[in-house]
């Protein structure tokens, strides 16, 4: 299915910004699962995030493309030099739904 999202992005049928808004519901979502060190886990957190990992150019859609296909290779990503924090539970962002006033609509 990323490889289908991948040609629909290529093919002008899909905007690339629309890839951010599925990987993100893919990793927020309990529905769905896959091996964290498996390319497939790799591609939907880089479309999660494209400000932090890859941006969403019609370049790195083609990237991801081959990635996932096996055609190339998916690059390492440095460590951090830092030692990673202490395990515990922190807050890094929150997105909220809300309703307008009845009167609003």
């Amino acid at each position: 299915m990323l490889v289908s999202l991948c040609e629909a992005v290529l093919s002008n049928q899909v905007p690339p910004r629309d890839l951010s808004t599925i990987g993100f519901a893919l990793m927020a979502s309990e529905k769905f699962a896959w091996d964290a060190e498996d390319v497939v886990g790799d591609v939907i957190q880089d479309w999660s995030c494209p400000e932090i990992n890859y941006p969403l150019t019609i370049e790195n859609i083609q990237r991801f493309k081959d990635w996932l296909l096996e055609k190339e290779p998916y690059p390492v990503k440095p460590q951090s030099q830092m030692a990673p924090p202490p395990r515990q539970e922190r807050f890094i962002s929150r997105v909220e739904k809300k309703s307008l006033p009845r009167g609003r609509r």
